[in-house]
């Protein structure tokens, strides 16, 4: 199983729900365990790794969602010279 499928089959599982009263919020899920919803993925991120490694939870956007169920990966990763 891919890191975080189980994360993201519960949150389409739970979309329709999570829609009606979260809309345009971030979501945190660990598991089949909401830990938060966020107005910002910056704040989602930050105040979720403080407890949680990251790479162990998954932040996704309460949206529509298309029939493609189209997944966007986020690195904050900085490139410098």
């Amino acid at each position: 199983m891919a890191k975080l499928e189980k994360e993201y089959k519960f949150f389409i599982s739970t979309l329709p729900e999570l829609i009606k009263e979260h809309n345009g919020e971030y979501v945190v899920i660990k598991g089949k365990t909401i830990l938060g919803y966020y107005s910002t993925i910056n704040d989602a991120i930050k105040k979720t790794s403080k407890d949680n490694a990251l790479g162990t939870f998954l932040v996704k956007l309460i949206e529509n969602q298309d029939e493609s169920n189209v997944m966007r990966f986020h690195s904050r990763v900085y490139a410098a010279r």
